[in-house]
């Protein structure tokens, strides 16, 4: 899965979860998938493998780049 997909995936997977009350639940999905995305990145295993750092971290900027 490319990191746009994996972007999108995560956020939506929020989206579902977050009642239609709120007015911006975008946002609130993008912001939980990226507290999740940083959850990720600190993990060690993840932290000393360079590719798979690099992969969350693109997860990460197309996350912010979701409109």
């Amino acid at each position: 899965m490319t990191p746009k997909e994996k972007a999108n995936e995560l956020v939506f997977k929020y989206i579902d979860t977050i009642p239609f009350l709120d007015y911006d639940v975008f946002a609130i999905a993008k912001q939980s998938a990226l507290v999740c995305v940083d959850e990720i990145l600190e993990i060690k295993s993840v932290y000393h493998d360079i590719d798979l750092y690099d992969y969350w971290e693109e997860v990460k900027r197309q996350i912010n780049q979701l409109k």
